[in-house]
């Protein structure tokens, strides 16, 4: 009910619509690619066959997601929200939570646009925080070419959507994101960064955007413990 109260329904989804786009999509298979993302996502998961039901019901979700807004279409991690909000709300109203996520808010929205011009109020914010935590890291890519910002916001997104972790610390996450998702994704920017100044003497200064990306893959749950008690 949390959740739900602060997704909200912009959108003015209803029931109605849920069960035309649900009649819509019963004759069809969805696509096996979603079903093959999910997979990757919730590995730790994949043989357990409760987990895989939740995961066949998702897909569905997302073939309805498809047909009610086919500008948007499916964006690979689509299915880690879909299947987060099934654990935690009936097929209705996950869906309905989906689709204000993704189309009711803006920065979910851009998000998965993928589209940079969208993204790019984010950047200047990022920037700020990088030349305020790490004067290192900003003083090695002076001058150059580098589109740090941008590499490290495509990264900050994959941790949000397509990384799992445990069941209590992906819920506490989503809690965070939920409450305010500028301020998450602010903040998690705020921390990596912070985390890049502290280790950078391990980072290789011949290709910076590579080894960013890569401490932020190995060192995930740094992140999460950071995060949370910067939270």
């Amino acid at each position: 009910s949390v959740w739900r109260y602060f997704i909200g329904n912009r959108i003015r989804f209803n029931k109605s619509l849920f069960n035309h786009l649900l009649k819509k999509v019963a004759s069809s298979k969805p696509n096996p690619i979603i079903e093959k993302d999910g997979l990757r996502i919730f590995h730790h998961f994949s043989k357990s066959p409760e987990f895989r039901l939740v995961l066949k019901e998702a897909a569905v979700l997302i073939e309805m997601f498809k047909l009610y807004r086919p500008d948007v279409n499916y964006v690979p991690g689509m299915i880690c929200p879909t299947v987060i909000l099934l654990l935690v709300l009936p097929p209705y109203q996950a869906f309905k939570a989906l689709a204000n996520l993704i189309v009711g808010n803006k920065v979910f929205f851009n998000c998965y646009s993928l589209e940079s011009k969208k993204t790019n109020p984010f950047y200047a914010k990022i920037r700020l925080i990088a030349h305020r935590q790490c004067p290192q890291l900003v003083k090695a890519i002076q001058g150059s070419k580098i589109d740090l910002w941008g590499a490290i916001w495509s990264e900050v997104v994959y941790f949000a959507f397509q990384k799992t972790f445990d069941l209590k610390t992906t819920l506490v996450l989503w809690d965070f994101m939920l409450m305010n998702p500028n301020h998450f994704f602010l903040k998690l920017n705020y921390v990596a960064f912070k985390q890049f100044e502290f280790h950078f003497n391990q980072l290789d200064k011949d290709d910076l955007v590579r080894s960013c990306k890569v401490w932020m893959a190995r060192n995930s749950e740094v992140l999460v413990r950071e995060l949370v008690n910067f939270s």
